[in-house]
């Protein structure tokens, strides 16, 4: 956390442990999956 305090630009977010770090890749696998499972319906809303 010190370094971070020393960073230009330090990230908006950081995660903090494995456990965090897993957490978070479970969660962007989530919703990358409802992403992909609802894709049609998704582009379907385009205005042409």
């Amino acid at each position: 956390m010190i370094q971070l305090s020393q960073v230009g630009e330090p990230p908006l977010r950081i995660l903090l442990g494995s456990d965090a770090l897993q957490f978070a890749n479970y969660k962007l696998q989530m919703l990358q999956s409802g992403i992909e499972a609802n894709k049609e319906i998704t582009l379907s809303t385009d205005f042409s």
